[in-house]
């Protein structure tokens, strides 16, 4: 229960209702307090001046505490809760009415009694000389002689010793026990009554959690799940959290689809392959067969030449493969550097110049920008020439040309491989890029393959921050270009 959000609100709430209760219980009685004092000093303000008046000895400046004693006692049958005591010019008591060992204090400050003339704010506040810490609030008169010259003051305290016992008493009341109770009960309905309208404020959002829940034990499915409906006093942030949650599940679902997709394609991939590496593996062991059974003199070199050929052909398409898994799984480090593509270009038609000649193609770089640096990956962007140029000596045939076309392009350099051979069917274009895709341009026998060349190549492309584009047409030729980023 505790773990649960309506749990965790009922105990937080509880505790703050108690907090709070408790801090607006002990204001209210401070404040009661304060004001009852505040009221009585307002009501006995003159009660002090009075008594001045009223005593022959007082009224004429005398302070002699065996004759007030006897006048402060008879005062004090009116008031049974006042404490008077006559004190000389420095605060030092020379008369009072109290018992004997209750007074703890022999003088008192004089600053509130001056305040009190000056008519400070009440309430006001004095020393108790019944105690030797607290103060309590008070009426205070000047007593002069006949001359006007101050000999003392009145100081009677308001609500003495008597009172505050009695208050104490009055604390334990049956009256400010039910106040108690009734304040108690208030705020446990006041608790219940906000749990309550939490718990109706979050049923939304334990349906919603419940929707994570049936969404991830159904395999990350929406299928099966009961319609969501919100009423219109739903609140918006929780709408806006389902359509969130739908927008996620579908985004998931989609993610899953595409991997379940993907797995399908693996299978194919493996299926395509398997079927190209069981054509050059049957010739290869056809031929080495036919090559042992034939006698010493009659073994001939271009049956190995054939079965080399072909596990040339083998050792490709492994390495091909092995490339389109790293690049696709991220497993490819990139290192841009400034390279000077001319020179790379000019670099990778030598290596495939004698592939060229043998095919009966001639092979050659156009450009004006011999000195121009791109930043790219030379290991990467050679790779990609390589393939491009491979691709394009196998679609052209004897007579025709392969071409490296390198130049400027605003703040870039453009490199393309253009071939003057039999072209793409429009259709296929789209599909080239495929690794699964079979090609259906066959020269010399030559075209039945699985598209992992160009397949590594857009994925090379892809590394420089580039794509690759396609232009062309049946029996005109094919261009395969992509831009660089300069040097800076």
């Amino acid at each position: 229960m505790l773990k649960s959000l309506s749990g965790q609100f009922a105990l937080y709430a509880a505790g703050l209702f108690l907090l709070v209760g408790v801090g607006v219980g002990s204001w209210t009685l401070a404040s009661y307090q304060t004001y009852g004092e505040e009221v009585e000093q307002r009501l006995h303000r003159g009660l002090a001046a009075h008594m001045v008046y009223d005593n022959k000895q007082l009224k004429q400046g005398t302070i002699d505490a065996s004759i007030l004693k006897d006048a402060f006692h008879t005062m004090m049958l009116l008031g049974p809760d006042w404490e008077i005591y006559a004190l000389d010019t420095t605060g030092r008591l020379l008369a009072y009415s109290a018992p004997p060992g209750k007074v703890l204090r022999q003088r008192i400050s004089l600053q509130p009694i001056h305040s009190f003339f000056a008519g400070a704010d009440f309430p006001l506040y004095g020393d108790d000389p019944r105690s030797a810490t607290s103060q309590r609030i008070f009426s205070a008169a000047p007593i002069e002689n006949a001359e006007g010259k101050l000999t003392g003051y009145l100081y009677v305290i308001i609500g003495g010793e008597q009172w505050q016992t009695l208050a104490d008493m009055l604390a334990t009341s049956r009256v400010l026990q039910d106040s108690w109770r009734l304040m108690g009960a208030a705020l446990l309905f006041g608790l219940v009554l906000l749990v309550l309208l939490f718990v109706l404020l979050t049923r939304p959002l334990t349906k919603l959690v419940r929707r994570f829940e049936h969404f991830t034990q159904h395999d990350f499915s929406r299928r099966n799940e009961p319609e969501v409906r919100h009423h219109r006093w739903t609140p918006a942030e929780v709408v806006s959290l389902n359509q969130g949650f739908d927008v996620m599940a579908g985004h998931i679902e989609h993610q899953l689809e595409q991997i379940k997709t993907t797995e399908q394609l693996r299978r194919e991939l493996i299926s395509h392959v398997s079927h190209d590496f069981r054509t050059p593996l049957a010739s290869l062991q056809g031929y080495l067969e036919t090559w042992l059974l034939q006698s010493a003199e009659q073994r001939q070199p271009q049956l190995i030449e054939v079965a080399l050929k072909n596990a040339r052909q083998l050792n490709l398409l492994v390495e091909q493969l092995f490339e389109l898994v790293r690049l696709e799984g991220g497993d490819i480090r990139f290192n841009p550097e400034p390279v000077v593509v001319a020179e790379l270009a000019y670099d990778v038609v030598q290596r495939l110049q004698l592939m060229a000649e043998a095919r009966g193609v001639r092979l050659r770089v156009e450009t004006d920008i011999h000195q121009q640096q791109a930043l790219a990956d030379i290991g990467k962007l050679e790779r990609i020439l390589v393939n491009l140029i491979d691709n394009a000596l196998r679609h052209t045939p004897a007579g025709g040309e392969v071409t490296i076309k390198i130049a400027a392009a605003n703040d870039a350099i453009y490199v393309a491989v253009a071939d003057n051979g039999c072209g793409i069917n429009e259709a296929e274009v789209p599909l080239i890029f495929d690794p699964h895709y079979r090609a259906s341009n066959s020269v010399n026998g030559e075209g039945a393959n699985t598209g992992l060349g160009l397949a590594i190549v857009q994925q090379l492309v892809a590394l420089h921050g580039s794509e690759i584009a396609v232009q062309s047409s049946q029996q005109q030729g094919s261009t395969f270009g992509f831009s660089l980023p300069l040097a800076s």
